[in-house]
């Protein structure tokens, strides 16, 4: 099973540690960024996962929803950012 409090549930039962916690500007999500370097989108109302956003390397250290709610920015200590697609759960430009 997977919460957004352990953020994964690794096999021997481990979580990952969540350091970064947003809600979409409509309220409907809650976006995780955690020290796998994964992003995840959860459901609000039921806190199932809708998605696992992979492109960074190491912790993810800030994200950002822009106003119009479609646009994630992600920082991660890899030193990168990267913009996502949040309708599309895919990256726009890294």
């Amino acid at each position: 099973m997977k919460t957004v409090f352990g953020h994964s549930i690794i096999q021997d039962g481990c979580g990952t540690p969540v350091y970064n916690c947003k809600f979409d500007k409509l309220d409907r999500l809650v976006i995780t960024g955690a020290d796998d370097g994964i992003i995840k989108v959860w459901r609000k109302d039921t806190m199932v996962l809708q998605a696992s956003l992979h492109g960074h390397m190491d912790v993810i250290i800030d994200i950002q929803v822009s106003h119009c709610n479609r646009y994630l920015a992600s920082g991660s200590k890899d030193g990168t950012i990267i913009i996502w697609d949040l309708e599309k759960c895919a990256i726009i430009k890294r």
